[in-house]
């Protein structure tokens, strides 16, 4: 039954969307159910056809009901986005480094299945329209939160894996104390991980050659100290070729302990050669 509705200015749920300008008049199709009218108000409209008073308050009373359908709907996906994100085992905001940047798509589009399921069980079309633009507001901070969470912890991530490969290469200097070669690799790699790190956070020059500074410091500290217990020869023979790299803050204990020990062992073959010569030879 088509019929005649005044409808007065009125802006939903405060969701920043212009109101019905200057209400007014027009026609619907009541039958159709465009506004989502009960039994009761059906029949109340059918009833009120040529009496503006009446179809006015019908009006007013179809418009506040479809806000409490889509309220509803808004507060069930309110709910779906805290568990997504806040729940204690698999909350998104609780997953860290790489994790967290691979299961960011997936709970993006876990959201967005669940706002698509809301509004396509909604029965009529204002309650629709309203909850999608409640929807569209809900998924720009959701969608800002996953990215902001997942940016931090790809960072996270990459510094991780760079702190990881510098220590394994600090270790390898230690272990290869004795090879040159194996020696400039790991001095090579952990340099190229810290200017890594450093592009990744910006750092500014100053910064940048202070981290390169201790870490390079840090890796001739391990073959030094490595050669001090097998090889003080070799390690004093590191320790003033690298000496202007070696920073204060880092010491090997070599700096006095390789020279007590390349001495010692100089008294050492000295004794020894005094000993042979104060032995007495056999005659034939």
């Amino acid at each position: 039954m088509a019929g005649r509705i005044k409808i007065e200015p009125y802006k939903p749920l405060d969701i920043h969307t212009p109101p019905v300008p200057g209400g007014g008049y027009i026609n619907v199709d009541a039958s159709a159910g465009r506004f989502g009218l009960s039994p009761l108000a059906q029949q109340a409209l059918d009833m009120a056809q040529g009496v503006p008073e009446v179809a006015d308050a019908i009006s007013e009373q179809v418009a506040l009901d479809n806000e409490a359908v889509a309220k509803a709907a808004d507060t069930r996906l309110g709910e779906i986005e805290q568990k997504l994100l806040f729940d204690p085992q698999h909350g998104y905001l609780n997953t860290q480094g790489q994790q967290a940047v691979e299961h960011a798509t997936a709970v993006l589009d876990a959201y967005g299945k669940a706002q698509q399921r809301e509004v396509e069980v909604q029965a009529y079309d204002d309650q629709r329209q309203m909850l999608e633009r409640l929807a569209q507001r809900r998924l720009a901070t959701f969608s800002e939160q996953v990215e902001r969470h997942s940016s931090a912890e790809r960072q996270r991530w990459h510094d991780t894996a760079s702190d990881r490969r510098i220590a394994l290469m600090q270790d390898d200097a230690g272990f290869h104390w004795s090879d040159d070669a194996l020696l400039r690799r790991a001095l090579g790699t952990v340099r190229a991980e810290v200017q890594d790190k450093a592009e990744r956070h910006g750092w500014d020059s100053p910064l940048t050659e202070a981290a390169l500074s201790r870490q390079t410091s840090r890796t001739l500290v391990s073959a030094i100290e490595a050669a001090v217990e097998r090889n003080p020869d070799r390690a004093h023979s590191l320790r003033t070729r690298y000496d202007k790299h070696i920073e204060a803050a880092d010491p090997p204990e070599p700096a006095n302990d390789v020279e007590e020990r390349v001495n010692k062992r100089a008294r050492e073959f000295l004794l020894n050669v005094s000993r042979y010569a104060k032995t007495p030879k056999k005659r034939d």
